[in-house]
């Protein structure tokens, strides 16, 4: 099996007070991520070959925390050194990853693209205080979004028009609409909640996550 990874990283640090946005664009080579919910495209230029769509559940990477709803963020996988000096209590890194890879089964090609919602811990940190469980929370929702946005982003890439002539250049171009719909979600939900110290704001944004959650539900549970 001949496999390819580019992995494009939306990285959102998320501070208590204030919120700064890096977007990477990087080739890399690396493992493969186990996944699943897998669903096929015929090709319309290559009768011979098929697209398969995922989303992860696992990664190879142990910096990363694959999102998964049975296993909530805790303040120990924020890994990094907390700053010195500053009102924030916490920063998370976390996003989407995109990958790509090339195989032959029974002789068809099969062109394969995962999406992966992830945490990266080495770039997370938490200052713990008297309202740790709150912070926690919060952040926990900055991670949901990100899975929401993951299911979203496969579900367009299977209704794409791909073929293995265009399949790069088009799931690139639909991951950075999604992408950009993300941070603008991401940044609604922190000015709306005052980065969660408006209490009745960030009730009413948990429940309208917990629901989107409630949609994708079976996949998790599969």
């Amino acid at each position: 099996m001949n496999t390819y990874y580019l992995y494009l990283y939306l990285l959102k640090y998320i501070k208590l007070k204030k919120r700064i946005l890096v977007l990477l664009a990087m080739p890399v080579f690396c493992m493969s991520a186990s996944a699943q919910n897998v669903q096929s495209t015929p090709l319309g230029s290559n009768s011979n070959a098929k697209f398969s769509i995922e989303v992860a559940k696992t990664s190879n990477n142990a910096d990363f925390i694959v999102y998964s709803p049975g296993r909530p963020l805790r303040i120990d996988d924020f890994a990094a050194p907390g700053m010195a000096n500053t009102i924030e209590q916490a920063i998370t890194a976390s996003g989407l990853a995109m990958s790509y890879k090339q195989y032959s089964e029974n002789g068809q090609v099969v062109y394969n693209i995962t999406v992966e919602p992830f945490f990266q811990k080495s770039k997370s940190w938490f200052l713990k205080s008297n309202i740790d469980a709150e912070v926690l929370s919060h952040e926990q929702k900055h991670f949901d979004l990100a899975a929401i946005k993951a299911h979203e982003l496969a579900d367009a890439l299977r209704k794409t028009a791909l073929t293995s002539e265009n399949y790069k250049t088009l799931s690139k171009q639909v991951y950075t609409k999604y992408m950009h719909e993300l941070d603008s979600e991401e940044r609604a939900y922190d000015d709306e909640t005052h980065h969660g110290n408006k209490k009745g704001k960030q009730n009413a944004w948990d429940k309208k996550v917990n629901d989107k959650l409630s949609a994708i539900g079976s996949y998790y549970n599969s």
